[in-house]
C-alpha cells in the first residue's frame, strides 16, 4: 500500500491525548502516546506502558526501515535491486523478510507480489512500452532462495517493492517488542492504513476503527480490535490537496494494469504482513476474489467497490450496534 491514507476513523477509545482530526478520543486515564515519521509516512502508538518501552518499539519500525526503504541507497534491499541478475549474500533478516512476501504472493495467486517494483516506477510515466517492459520483469517465481541468506533476482532490471507488506512486517515486530516488554494494551496505527490493537484500553473490550467506504467516507462499520490487525487498501488515492484530483496507485501485478474501479479492502487477521497482502490483493480481485480468503482461515474482510453494496468474508469483529 503505498498511498493509503484517511481510509479508517480511529476511534481510539481509552486515550486521553491530543489527536487529529480524523480521530476521535474518549478519556478514561492517560496513555503514551508517540509518533514519528517512518518509511514515508506517519507512524502512532498509543500505549498504556513506559514512554521509553514505546520509544523502543518506534525504534524497532525505524530499524526496520532502514533495512528495507528503496528510497536509502545505502539499505540492504536496495543493494539487493542494485544487484539483479546475480546471486548476492543479504541480512538473515532480509531473506526471512522476502520468504514471507514470496509465500504470501503464492497464497494470493500473484494478486499480491512483491517484485512489481518495475510496474511502480513505469506506471508514473503513463508510457504503454515502459509498462509493457517492466511487466516482463515482475514474477515473484523468479526471486530464487539460495540457503538460509542467498538470494538471486534472476532478471537484471528486477526490484522488490516493500509497499506491499512493509508497514505490515514492521507492525508485527512492534507488536513482538511491546509484548516482549510486558505491554498489554497498546494501538499501533501506521501510516492510517495498517492498524493492531493490542489488548484493550481500560475499561473497553477493545480498539474501535470505523473503515471508511470506497469514497474516503467514513460509512463503512465500526470494528473492535483486540489482539488483531487491521490493514486497509484502497485503488484510488485520496486528493493530498483539495485542489488535486485523486490518482489511481495500486497496479495488478498480473497484468500490469492500474485497478480504475474505486474499491477499498479492509482485512483482519492476526498478522500485520499477512493482513496488508491481503488488503492488496483483494483491491486487484475485488469482491470476485473474496475466495482466496479460504487460505487464511483466521482472516476477515470487507470490501465496498463504486456501484455495489458491500461484502463481507468471515468472522469480522464488528461493534455491537446501540440498542
Amino acid at each position: 500500500m503505498t498511498r493509503a491514507t484517511l481510509l479508517a476513523t480511529l476511534l481510539c477509545i481509552g486515550c486521553g491525548s491530543p489527536t487529529p482530526r480524523f480521530a476521535h478520543v474518549r478519556r478514561t486515564e492517560d496513555p503514551v502516546v508517540l509518533e514519528r515519521w517512518t518509511m514515508g509516512t506517519r507512524l502512532r502508538i498509543v500505549a498504556f506502558a513506559r514512554e521509553e518501552v514505546v520509544a523502543a518499539a518506534l525504534d524497532e519500525a525505524g530499524r526496520l526501515d532502514a533495512l528495507l526503504s528503496t528510497f536509502r541507497l545505502s539499505s540492504a534491499l536496495s543493494a539487493l535491486n542494485a544487484a539483479a541478475g546475480r546471486r548476492v549474500a543479504v541480512p538473515p533478516e532480509l531473506a526471512q523478510y522476502l520468504r514471507s512476501a514470496v509465500a504470501l504472493a503464492e497464497r494470493t495467486g500473484g494478486a499480491f507480489d512483491p517484485t512489481v517494483g518495475p510496474l511502480v516506477a513505469a506506471s508514473r510515466s503513463r508510457d504503454p512500452g515502459a509498462i509493457a517492459a517492466a511487466r516482463a520483469l515482475v514474477g515473484f517465481r523468479n526471486v530464487v532462495f539460495h540457503g538460509i541468506s542467498e538470494i538471486e533476482l534472476r532478471l537484471p532490471g528486477m526490484a522488490i517493492d516493500p509497499g506491499g507488506i512493509g508497514k505490515g512486517w514492521a507492525v508485527d515486530a512492534m507488536v513482538s517488542r511491546l509484548r516482549a516488554a510486558g505491554v498489554s494494551a497498546a494501538f499501533i496505527d501506521f501510516g492510517e492504513s495498517s492498524f493492531y490493537g493490542m489488548g484493550a484500553p481500560p475499561g473497553r473490550s477493545g480498539w474501535a476503527v470505523r473503515l471508511r467506504d470506497a469514497h474516503g467516507e467514513p460509512t463503512g462499520p465500526d470494528l473492535i480490535l483486540r489482539d488483531r490487525s487491521l490493514s486497509t487498501s484502497m485503488s484510488l488515492a485520496l486528493a493530498e490537496e483539495p485542489d488535486r484530483p485523486s490518482r489511481p496507485h495500486i497496479i495488478d501485478p498480473r497484468d500490469g494494469q492500474l485497478v480504475m474501479t474505486p474499491r477499498i479492502a479492509a482485512v483482519v487477521c492476526p498478522s500485520g504482513a499477512e493482513a496488508d497482502a491481503l488488503s492488496t490483493a483483494l483491491v486487484v480481485l475485488g469482491q470476485e476474489g473474496l475466495a482466496v480468503l479460504d487460505r487464511f482461515p483466521a482472516a476477515s474482510a470487507w470490501i465496498h467497490e463504486e456501484g455495489r453494496p458491500p461484502t463481507a468474508r468471515g468472522e469480522l469483529p464488528l461493534a455491537p450496534r446501540p440498542r
